[in-house]
């Protein structure tokens, strides 16, 4: 399936697991300057698209460019309230009925952070620790997903070798076309 379905499958699976919570995967540019896309099955594709093309670099524009650029988890227990944020990240947040939230990098093997894996709660809150956790697991999947799409990228282009196996992602056999 393609990097994005999966994305938006992997973020409906935080809200079958708990319904309070929603999520959202942000993907940066290649040059790690700005946000490019959002998946979400749960957050209104209007929330990820006023965050597109927003400088990951400027300082309080919201949670996932500043988990983006700091490579951190980041967690805001009250978004109304805090005015460590642009006013126009609140807002957009409260618009959407996000009160709360917990962004973590997604990072690449090198430590460049490629997207933001953000959690979404309805009510002002202090994250727990399921709140916590639950990015930690989700985001090797997130990675390896990436990882493998950018790879299979790569590789449909290549002339090179009949078949190439990845170790380092979830396993994945290419081969040429009209090959068995």
């Amino acid at each position: 399936a393609p990097l994005s379905e999966c994305l938006v499958a992997l973020t409906g699976a935080v809200a079958r697991l708990n319904a309070s919570t929603r999520a959202c995967v942000l993907l940066a540019s290649p040059d790690r300057m700005a946000m490019v896309d959002s998946y979400s099955s749960t957050i209104p594709k209007s929330f990820g698209d006023a965050i597109c093309g927003a400088s990951i670099r400027e300082i309080g524009i919201g949670m996932c460019g500043t988990s983006f650029w700091d490579r951190r988890p980041v967690t805001c227990p009250d978004i109304a309230d805090d005015d460590s944020w642009s006013p126009m990240w609140r807002d957009l947040c409260v618009e959407h009925g996000i009160r709360a939230c917990h962004a973590k990098p997604v990072l690449a093997r090198d430590g460049h952070a490629l997207a933001s894996f953000f959690l979404a709660f309805s009510e002002a809150r202090h994250t727990g620790s399921w709140s916590t956790r639950m990015p930690r697991y989700l985001l090797s999947f997130v990675a390896a997903l990436m990882f493998s799409s950018c790879v299979a990228s790569e590789l449909a282009t290549c002339r090179g070798s009949t078949s190439i196996r990845m170790t380092e992602a979830p396993a994945v056999l290419l081969q040429k076309d009209g090959e068995a």
